[in-house]
């Protein structure tokens, strides 16, 4: 399982008396069972994961504990555990209410992006331009806000005003924006890619366009898709099952405060049935190659291409939900897929490939022993989880115990001379070097 990742937080912040939701956002955050802020645990917190963002998978909800002071948060759970940077949050009580010192910039028509500048803006819940909520917007710092003007409001001036923690922000001459007769776009998807996925649904696709900013809702043949703008020309979209469960093409549509984009040929995405990887056997091998590997699944009748990671392998297909395949060479975990014309596999934790490394021995303690046996003797190096044999000089160990991936502690067996201590597991056996070398005394 992989370790959980923490790439950021909002706010950075929370009153003394605790109770601030805390959004943070990851990598295999779904699977946290504990979060903490410093050595006080999150008063409640729900993880989940995230579709189709471009930088992290999963999301995590927690209410800050009562607190004062700085610290790190701490998450945990099956894969591991990370934290924040040390005082990278903080328990404050706000003095003041917001404040807007400046806008940026001062006129635009609706849609435009306005930077805010000022004080206090952690943990804001409202933007508004006159008496219009924001569109959107994002609190990028204590002392920054990102908001979009908001449709309905009219041509003229209005005040840009904040809510946070200590009240909403005084109208002033600082904040005072000016709508001018101009609209953004109607948003118009360009291109696809791909244009093309399981009926299923899951496939993550790449829109390409303009007037993207503030999408309210992207719809494929009219289901609801889960979606993340990027910018004002990029949308990844991940496609809903298709209407019907059935083989179809369908259109893309976007949909805006300003409006909802006309159907085109470049918003045409085709449902159809492309292979799926539902199992491996097995799914972990030495990494030099030639291992056997069956892949079950379906949708493999006409494959074109197997692959491990990038690298093209050897295969048959056996049938439709099965196809064998000799492993290349390779290192680390990879991802298997299955090519037709239809489509390539998704990746997933069921087509995840491991090659097994082959174990090390970089260190002895000691480095001798009675010719009689029965030293423990304890082997630092790498690559040990899983070992099935230790031994001294081709005479195998009574008993060893796995310590760590790095380190194994051996009784050495009745012996003679200098020999080599090697560690066999499903990699294969450590090299021979003058670092496993053991002396019987």
């Amino acid at each position: 399982m992989a370790a959980p990742q923490i790439i950021g937080f909002e706010p950075p912040a929370s009153p003394t008396a605790g109770g601030q939701i805390v959004s943070i956002f990851g990598n295999a955050l779904d699977s946290v069972t504990s979060v903490s802020f410093g050595v006080q645990p999150a008063l409640v917190f729900s993880a989940y994961p995230v579709a189709g963002h471009p930088t992290y998978n999963s999301r995590i909800d927690a209410v800050a504990p009562p607190g004062d002071g700085t610290a790190v948060i701490s998450v945990s759970g099956p894969g591991g555990s990370t934290s924040t940077a040390q005082g990278s949050f903080a328990w404050a009580d706000p003095t003041t209410g917001p404040v807007v010192t400046g806008i940026s910039p001062l006129r635009g028509g609706v849609g435009t992006a306005v930077t805010i500048q000022g004080s206090g803006f952690s943990g804001a819940v409202a933007v508004d331009f006159g008496t219009t909520a924001a569109a959107d917007f994002e609190v990028i710092a204590d002392t920054q806000i990102v908001a979009w003007a908001p449709a309905g409001t009219v041509v003229g001036l209005v005040d840009v005003t904040v809510t946070a923690t200590g009240g909403t922000s005084s109208a002033s001459v600082a904040d005072q924006f000016t709508y001018i007769a101009v609209k953004a776009p109607k948003p118009a998807p360009l291109s696809l890619s791909p244009n093309y996925g399981s009926v299923a649904g899951g496939t993550f696709v790449t829109l390409l366009g303009s007037g993207f900013t503030n999408t309210t809702s992207v719809t494929f043949g009219g289901q609801a898709a889960q979606f993340d703008v990027v910018s004002d020309t990029t949308i990844i979209a991940a496609a809903p099952p298709a209407p019907g469960g059935t083989p179809q093409a369908v259109d893309i549509i976007v949909t805006t405060p300003i409006g909802t984009s006309t159907a085109v040929p470049g918003d045409g995405f085709t449902y159809t049935v492309v292979p799926a990887v539902s199992q491996l056997t097995p799914s972990e091998a030495p990494y030099l190659g030639g291992t056997s590997v069956v892949i079950a699944g379906s949708g493999f009748s006409g494959a074109d291409e197997v692959l491990f990671g990038v690298t093209p392998a050897v295969y048959q297909v056996w049938s439709d939900g099965v196809v064998t395949a000799t492993a290349p060479p390779g290192i680390g975990t990879v991802q298997v897929a299955v090519r037709t014309t239809r489509g390539i596999s998704a990746a997933g934790p069921a087509s995840q490939f491991t090659y097994a490394l082959i174990p090390a021995v970089a260190q002895l303690t000691p480095q001798s022993g009675a010719a009689a046996g029965g030293t423990s003797v304890v082997i630092n190096g790498q690559g040990f989880t899983g070992a099935t044999t230790v031994a001294f000089g081709g005479v195998v160990a009574p008993a060893f115990t796995i310590n760590s991936d790095t380190q194994i502690t051996a009784i050495s067996p009745p012996g003679t001379g200098v020999v080599d201590v090697t560690v066999t597991t499903s990699g294969g056996v450590s090299p021979v070097t003058v670092a496993d070398r053991y002396s019987y005394l």
